[in-house]
């Protein structure tokens, strides 16, 4: 804020952490960050759509908020968060999230549950590589669910 835009201005420090939490990548929840991607990209439109469907973030902001920042990275990095299904079924909010799509509970669960569980799981994988290559992929798929 109110310095001089250089050449510089578009690069961070080594091992600054740059942006929230919830929605970053493994890869971007190391100190180096230098394998960062689109697949990057991938991870966090998947956390959104996880969010959309389930009214919380795969690492629950209440569980990410008790812990320091380098335990929030490490779960990120590490602990595989729980299918949507599952996270929704589970959920208190479900009862809310069905009435606002016009279903029943137990029928919003189980639409979640087999392919938009994988598709979300695959967006969600800690292993870049085994993430999709890039958002047209993610929507490939998205587009093949809804039309089922």
């Amino acid at each position: 804020m109110g310095e001089r835009l250089t050449d510089h201005s578009v690069h961070t420090l080594y091992g600054q952490i740059l942006g929230t939490i919830q929605y970053m990548s493994p890869e971007q929840a190391t100190l180096n960050q230098l394998d960062v991607d689109t697949r990057s990209d991938v991870y966090s439109l998947a956390v959104v759509l996880y969010e959309l469907l389930t009214g919380t973030t795969p690492h629950a902001k209440h569980d990410l908020a008790v812990a320091g920042v380098l335990e929030q990275l490490r779960i990120i990095r590490e602990i595989e968060p729980p299918k949507a299904s599952f996270r929704l079924s589970s959920s208190e909010l479900l009862p809310r999230l069905a009435a606002y799509r016009q279903t029943e509970p137990k029928r919003l669960s189980r639409m979640l549950r087999g392919d938009l569980d994988q598709v979300l799981m695959k967006g969600l994988e800690k292993e870049r590589n085994r993430r999709y290559g890039g958002a047209d992929d993610l929507a490939a798929d998205l587009e093949r669910f809804f039309e089922t």
